[in-house]
This record gives structure tokens, sequence and C-alpha cells, in this order.
């Protein structure tokens, strides 16, 4: 057990929330039988050596806390550690403190996407492409188009009027990634 306060691992017989996080991120990327070992290690997404220890963790993670605020008090927020590039490592300079809202933003377009858009799909039955954007956990109808860079036009604005420019530009440069891929 640690001594000082900062490094724990445990509260009131409880895994602390922070330690908690850090388990999962070394498990997402080194441990092939985690369910989601995939989307993580199996890509190349590793940890940054020197943040693989728990004390050097705990310490660079104290640096991105924004002044006069507690590890808690990000918890209570709502918040947690979010890497910056998906495609990146878990490394200092690609994290950032983040809402859940925010890290569901910044998620992949999925392999199985045939249109190449983010919230754009076939429809079988009306045979155009299909709009949807999800805000707040509930998805959005947006409409039918004759094409998919249609579609994602209608996705485009519709997203810019929910989560405004910044989060906009994040999902231009992921749209843009994915394309390059493709």
């Amino acid at each position: 057990m640690y001594k000082d306060e900062k490094y724990r691992t445990h509260v009131n017989g409880k895994v602390f929330f922070l330690y908690n996080r850090y388990r999962s991120m070394m498990n997402r990327c080194y441990c092939p039988n985690n369910v989601v070992y995939l989307r993580y290690g199996g890509r190349g997404i590793r940890v940054e050596h020197h943040l693989q220890k728990w004390t050097n963790y705990v310490d660079y993670v104290h640096t991105l806390l924004p002044e006069g605020h507690t590890i808690e008090d990000m918890r209570r927020l709502g918040m947690s550690l979010d890497r910056i590039d998906n495609d990146g490592n878990y490394e200092r300079g690609n994290l950032e403190w983040a809402t859940k809202k925010s890290q569901i933003l910044n998620r992949d377009i999925p392999k199985n996407n045939k249109s190449g858009y983010l919230g754009v799909s076939w429809c079988k039955k009306s045979k155009k492409w299909r709009a949807d954007l999800r805000v707040n956990y509930k998805l959005i109808y947006l409409g039918l188009f004759n094409s998919p860079a249609e579609a994602f036009d209608a996705v485009q604005k519709e997203y810019l009027k929910h989560n405004g420019p910044e989060q906009h530009a994040k999902l231009m440069e992921r749209q843009r990634k994915h394309l390059e891929q493709r």
C-alpha cells in the first residue's frame, strides 16, 4: 500500500475509480482475453512505458487537472480521461479530461459501415441512403437521400447545430481519416 494518499488504490474498501480506469486501460491494451482488446491492443494501441507504472500515471493525471480541482471533482462532474487522437496511444500529450458525450463523439466509424460516412446507412426498403444522428442518447431521423454524400451533408448540418464548431471540426477530421483509409 502506498503511504501517500495521492496513490491510493482503494477507498472505504472499494476500488478507487481512477485505479479502476487504469486497470481497464491496461487490460484493453495488453490482455487478448479482454472483450474490447481487438479495438485497442489488437489494433496496436499501447500505454506509454512511463505511464504503465501506477504512480507515474497518477502523477501525470494530476498535471491534467484544472486548477483547484481534484480527481474526485472530475468524477462528480462526469469526466474521465480520453485519448485526443482515437488512433493514438495512451501517452502524455494524447490524454485529456472529457465528458462521456465528448468521448462518444470521439469514436471511430464502424468497420461494417458501407457508406463510408458517419450516420449514413443504406435503406433496403426505400433503396436510398438514410441519415441519422444520435443526440443525448436519442436517434434523430434526418431523411432519405440519393447519395451517401447528400445524406452526410444533412448529418453534418445537424451535428454542427447540436455540438458546436469545435466538435464539428473533430467530426470532419475523423471523416477525412476514415475516407483516406478506405
